[in-house]
């Protein structure tokens, strides 16, 4: 089971919402395949759906993460800026897993 995510935190204008979805698809399988994350999530803040989204990578080490952020995250972060510029921002944050519970 992974141990570490990379979490990004997206807000949007609701109006690029459709074109930065059909863009962000194809976006995270790339980060996929670039950093060698395990699996990615893409949530949608149900408050306020279009204009939070969350999207979580999982890692296996907290050196994966930080190779992608430096070697690889500059290129794709500005990607979106050409594409999208001001209307939209992004948090991003690094978790490890403390405890499991439950099932």
């Amino acid at each position: 089971m992974p141990s570490w995510v990379y979490e990004v935190r997206i807000t949007l204008d609701a109006s690029i919402e459709e074109s930065y979805g059909n863009w962000l698809a194809p976006h995270i399988n790339e980060v996929l395949q670039k950093s060698g994350f395990l699996r990615a999530e893409w949530w949608k803040d149900q408050e306020n759906p279009s204009c939070l989204w969350v999207i979580r990578y999982y890692a296996s080490s907290q050196d994966q993460i930080h190779t992608y952020i430096q070697k690889y995250a500059p290129e794709l972060r500005s990607q979106a800026v050409a594409k999208f510029g001001s209307l939209f921002g992004g948090e991003r944050r690094v978790y490890c897993l403390n405890s499991t519970f439950g099932a």
